[in-house]
């Protein structure tokens, strides 16, 4: 399928304004879209897989924006994005049963944080622990029907991201 992910993500954007998730179906993205069903088998084996293509690719592409140096802010622009987008990514988390957060977020966190402190002393095992603590917080969030303030959930995640660049300052050799 040689849709672009933007038009993926506007009609999805639109459609689940209208529909309960539970309703929506492959055809009714496939008749939004302009593309046949088989078109639509050919990239994905369900609508849970164009969620967690999507949702994928908005969370690496925030999270990956090099032109942030701070990490705090990056995850502030996430939760943003989540709050500003709220009855697609309520369908999405509703659809997918948290578990699609779990495995697609938490890697995603992971392989960011470890991006991002790739010079430091800090140990994989500490990175996935605080990775989690991020996942869980945005999931906490996403619970809630994305209704606690944004800079809530911006300042819990950096509180623990303070801890690690704290904790990554200590373990450095001297200089």
């Amino acid at each position: 399928m040689k849709t672009r992910i933007s038009e993926i993500y506007a009609v999805l954007q639109q459609d689940l304004g209208h529909h309960l998730v539970e309703n929506y179906t492959v055809g009714n993205f496939c008749a939004g879209i302009q593309i046949s069903r088989s078109t639509f088998y050919r990239s994905y084996s369900s609508m849970t897989e164009l969620y967690q293509f999507v949702i994928s690719y908005q969370v690496e592409r925030i999270l990956s924006n090099t032109r942030e140096t701070k990490l705090d802010v990056r995850y502030r622009q996430l939760i943003q994005l989540m709050s500003s987008e709220r009855h697609l990514y309520i369908n999405f988390y509703h659809q997918t049963k948290r578990l699609f957060f779990n495995d697609v977020l938490e890697p995603l966190v992971q392989r960011n944080l470890k991006s991002f402190y790739r010079e430091t002393e800090l140990t994989e095992v500490s990175l996935n622990l605080i990775a989690d603590y991020v996942v869980r917080q945005i999931i906490r969030y996403i619970d809630q029907d994305l209704q606690q303030p944004v800079a809530e959930v911006a300042l819990d995640i950096y509180r623990i991201l303070a801890v690690a660049e704290n904790t990554a300052q200590l373990l450095a050799p001297p200089k």
